[in-house]
């Protein structure tokens, strides 16, 4: 016989309201393509429950068939109208956000996290960077900080991804240079350790970084006999990855 399992009105209502806000964006695609066929005016669902309270906290046991002395706990959930819902459906992810199941957050914590409505990188990015909201001190939780920091800066990176347009040799100075041209080579000149350069698990100096260009100090004749790997981390969230031929 299976034992009925004490739960926490609050985990109730959290995975209740979850379920809902699935509904509702499944309503808010349904009615971009067409007009909604059918609406829930009123759904009312009564639970009887036994509460126990521990000094702390109240849970509850479900009922069993036949079990008396039970309470009961009614909630009435309202109807809303199909227009109602595209005003205050949440926008579908765009290309360049990601979706907090798609990072690797502790299941706590992203499970935090989508209690309070952020469910991708740009939620997280406005409810933090925007907003200046505090999310442990709303949530009684602590998500680790660092982490959450290191996630809105590779979605940020993600938003200004590198793309390497042109790559050609030249010589300066009696020098050898290879010169890549782009956009957003180098988004950020705070952190002093990149960029960084390998060709064939050798470094390669460096001698000039910018936002659309990167020299860095190859000798071209080295690639005669074979083709070279070229490798650039641009900072600790994008690599870029060239083969190189003389």
């Amino acid at each position: 016989m299976t034992t009925n399992r004490p739960w926490h009105l609050n985990a109730f209502l959290d995975a209740l309201i979850y379920e809902l806000d699935r509904a509702q964006d499944t309503l808010s695609v349904k009615g971009a393509n067409r007009k909604l066929t059918y609406m829930v005016k009123d759904m009312s669902l009564d639970l009887q429950l036994f509460p126990e309270f521990d000094g702390e906290n109240v849970h509850f046991t479900t009922a069993k068939p036949g079990e008396t002395g039970a309470s009961k706990i009614s909630f009435q959930l309202g109807s809303i109208r199909d227009h109602q819902i595209q005003e205050i459906a949440k926008d579908p992810l765009s290309h360049d956000d990601i979706s907090i199941d798609d990072i690797n957050l502790p299941e706590e914590a992203n499970k935090t996290l989508k209690k309070l409505g952020i469910y991708s990188t740009e939620d997280l990015r406005r409810t933090v960077e925007d907003r200046g909201i505090d999310i442990d001190a709303h949530t009684g939780e602590r998500i680790d900080r660092e982490h959450l920091t290191r996630v809105l800066h590779q979605a940020r990176r993600r938003q200004n991804a590198p793309l390497v347009s042109k790559a050609k040799f030249t010589h300066k100075n009696g020098q050898s240079l290879l010169v890549l041209t782009g956009e957003n080579l180098i988004v950020s000149s705070e952190d002093g350790e990149f960029p960084v350069a390998v060709l064939d698990g050798v470094k390669v100096p460096i001698s000039n970084a910018s936002e659309t260009q990167i020299r860095l100090a190859i000798d071209r004749s080295q690639l005669r006999d074979k083709p070279g790997k070229l490798e650039v981390a641009l900072d600790r969230y994008a690599i870029i990855t060239l083969t190189l031929k003389a």
